[in-house]
């Protein structure tokens, strides 16, 4: 196991997890409650046993550093953010997340009774909610907020039960799309 360094040392980890350095990467998990998966390290704003990190989602920035986060899982988390920070907390999963790597979504579906029977459920989801994050998305919604921008991997939705969808970042200045043409410059000549 690789030493602990002095900016890993200083994160908010919880009494009784195991301290490691995090700046070569780690998986994420967002929110994990006491249900932290396998194979990931859970940061939430309650100390259980399952949580490492102790920390509020809505409290930005996260304290990691940018760029190190292999694999990023939020599962049923995203909908009780306020809907006013909910870019700002997709771009801070942006910035903590490698480029080619997969942020997985599971969210209940907006239009459910797992998401209205519960009044702390506040952000709704539907299919076409990712596509505010999706530049390449046919309908442009990307175009009204521009967030940080994603390529939606794969996106299963059931309108009575929940929504998962798998997105990778997208690091480039293109978005994922290709560069805009560019007309020729035409040269003058100093005569």
């Amino acid at each position: 196991m690789r030493e602990v360094c002095e900016t890993c040392r200083a994160l908010p980890w919880n009494k009784g997890a195991q301290v490691r350095c995090i700046c070569h990467g780690f998986n994420l998990d967002v929110g994990c409650g006491k249900n932290r998966q396998a194979g990931f390290l859970g940061m939430d704003k309650r100390s259980l046993p399952s949580v490492d990190f102790i920390w509020d989602i809505e409290n930005l920035p996260w304290p990691f550093p940018s760029d190190c986060v292999d694999k990023l899982l939020a599962s049923h988390v995203l909908e009780h953010l306020k809907p006013w920070i909910t870019f700002d907390v997709w771009n801070e999963m942006h910035r903590v997340i490698k480029e080619n790597c997969q942020a997985l979504i599971v969210v209940p579906h907006g239009q459910s009774y797992g998401f209205l029977q519960d009044f702390s459920h506040i952000t709704s989801y539907v299919d076409a909610t990712f596509a505010y994050f999706c530049p390449a998305d046919p309908s442009r919604l990307y175009t009204i907020y521009e967030p940080k921008p994603w390529r939606l991997e794969r996106l299963h939705s059931s309108p009575l039960h929940n929504i998962e969808a798998i997105l990778s970042p997208i690091k480039d200045n293109h978005h994922g799309l290709p560069p805009h043409p560019r007309k020729p410059s035409r040269k003058r000549s100093p005569h």
